[in-house]
């Protein structure tokens, strides 16, 4: 029996990366996250523990690392007696670097040449790639030791083998993220096979509306399935759908999918391996892609109804939600529907949660939704017993911060922030500044044409008795963009105090 075991948060793409390339992404992404993309090097030295040397030596691999890449017109990092800055003429996201270093790493070109079974041997690997066997070998015994972590070995022959489902959830991310859009990476008998299995999609559901990213999801999803199966690695057992309940309607789309795919059996490429004893796991699996992607139509109550587990994590997070926020009724269910998505996605599609693997800056959720995520942190630590939570916790955070912002209304929560808006020019001119301060700002503000002792702001371009206690803003008229700004860094100060 296959023993199921559960993504580690650390696992993906930190893997890949050995520790060059790792304090290359570290200085480049330090530059990104700068408002001006320059730091001075006393404090990058500092920040990222480097001597001067090696930051020197960093700065020149990255660009060297540009022009290898033909990426050297677009993105240059430069530096002076004081300072490092980095130009980008276009938005070149330390991802596109990441996934570079990622492609060509000993151990990505390891775990891929294993998925395809052409790897003969590890001395011949090294031979071909012009690496030292020593260096090949270190990497290989790294990869082993964290494929088991998943449930994945690498047998005698230098094949995948252990976890059929961890297996396709791990190639398939991978290929996706490292490849996304490029599918020439696969034979063409793949793709023709893929081409036929798409269009019997549409064919049976024409409501399918695919994203650019969902299209190239089910490329590489399929295209995974396809390999594993034609070469005779088919789902024997799922565990990863123990608690998982066949209600009617997803009876319905099994038989419906049995039904319109079975056909594609006959395809050459599946004569050598495929046995019709395992289709009905294959089927199931298939099934739960589809759900993810929401291709079935099937509504957040239907889904709900197929697993326990989902139904107590949303009842547990509403809950706790609902308790701290003071949430309506109306406001508590449609967090369910949101949460049904989130809950089945990291426990039934593992590919969803390791997605969020890679660097990612949670720093602008801290700074404009400080409620939500320290809720949200708080709730993932006092959960963290929760294996489900506990394996996709990075996923999960990020997605619970999101459905609380895009659900749960800020002015709902929030004390109000008392503004007098008090311009020269008369009251249509003060309307105007009320409503484009409530395009950019979702915070609970009350507009007032008097000043009190309760006033928090004073927004306007005469100078008042200086006795006044209240925060005075004093705008040029039309406001410049620095006055707005000067306003916004004002409003949030305001806000953090009311929340203390």
């Amino acid at each position: 029996m296959e023993k199921r075991k559960e993504v580690g948060t650390e696992f993906m793409f930190t893997i890949f990366l050995d520790k060059v390339s790792k304090r290359k992404l570290s200085l480049l992404r330090y530059l990104e996250n700068q408002p001006q993309f320059l730091e001075s090097k006393e404090k990058l030295v500092e920040a990222l523990e480097l001597s001067d040397f090696l930051l020197n030596k960093t700065i020149d691999e990255l660009n060297q690392d540009f022009i290898e890449s033909e990426l050297i017109n677009d993105i240059q990092v430069f530096c002076d007696k004081n300072n490092v800055w980095l130009i980008e003429k276009r938005i070149f996201f330390s991802n596109v670097i990441e996934t570079i270093y990622i492609r060509n790493s000993i151990s990505f070109l390891l775990i891929e040449s294993f998925f395809w079974g052409n790897c003969v041997s590890i001395s011949e690997f090294s031979d071909q790639k012009f690496i030292s066997h020593t260096i090949v070998y270190k990497e290989f015994r790294q990869l082993k030791k964290l494929l088991s972590k998943i449930g994945i070995q690498v047998n005698k022959n230098l094949q995948l083998v252990g976890n059929e489902t961890a297996i396709r959830d791990l190639m398939s991310f991978l290929f996706l993220s490292i490849y996304e859009r490029d599918t020439t990476i696969y034979p063409i008998e793949i793709m023709q096979t893929i081409e036929k299995s798409l269009a019997v999609i549409e064919n049976n559901y024409p409501d399918n509306s695919f994203t650019e990213y969902e299209w190239s999801r089910f490329i590489h999803f399929t295209a995974v399935n396809i390999i594993r199966v034609s070469s005779g690695n088919m789902i024997k057992q799922d565990l990863a759908l123990r608690d998982f309940k066949l209600t009617p309607e997803i009876e319905k789309h099994i038989e419906k999918l049995t039904t319109i795919l079975s056909p594609l059996a006959t395809e050459k490429i599946f004569e050598k391996h495929y046995n019709a004893k395992y289709l009905p796991n294959e089927i199931l699996r298939i099934v739960i892609f589809f759900v993810s992607i929401n291709l079935l139509g099937l509504s957040p109550k239907t889904i709900e109804k197929n697993s326990e587990t989902v139904q107590k994590m949303n009842l547990d997070f509403q809950k706790a939600a609902a308790a701290n926020f003071s949430l309506s009724p109306e406001i508590i269910d449609s967090l369910g529907s949101e949460l049904t998505r989130i809950h089945f996605n990291s426990i039934y599609v593992e590919i969803e949660s390791l997605d969020y693997k890679r660097d990612f800056d949670i720093t602008y959720f801290a700074e404009n939704y400080p409620e939500y995520f320290s809720f949200c942190l708080e709730y993932i630590k006092l959960n963290k017993q929760n294996k489900y939570i506990n394996r996709a916790k990075s996923f999960l955070f990020l997605e619970y911060v999101l459905v609380l912002v895009n659900t749960v209304p800020l002015k709902d929560i929030l004390k109000p922030i008392k503004i007098c808006v008090d311009f020269s020019l008369g009251k249509n001119y003060n309307e105007m500044i009320r409503r484009n301060i409530d395009k950019i700002s979702e915070l609970n503000i009350e507009y007032h044409s008097k000043i009190d002792d309760q006033m928090d702001m004073i927004l306007t371009d005469v100078l008042f008795d200086e006795t006044i206690k209240s925060t005075f803003i004093v705008w040029a008229s039309p406001p410049r963009p620095v006055d707005w700004g000067n306003f916004m860094e004002e409003l949030i100060l305001i806000r953090r105090s009311k929340s203390l």
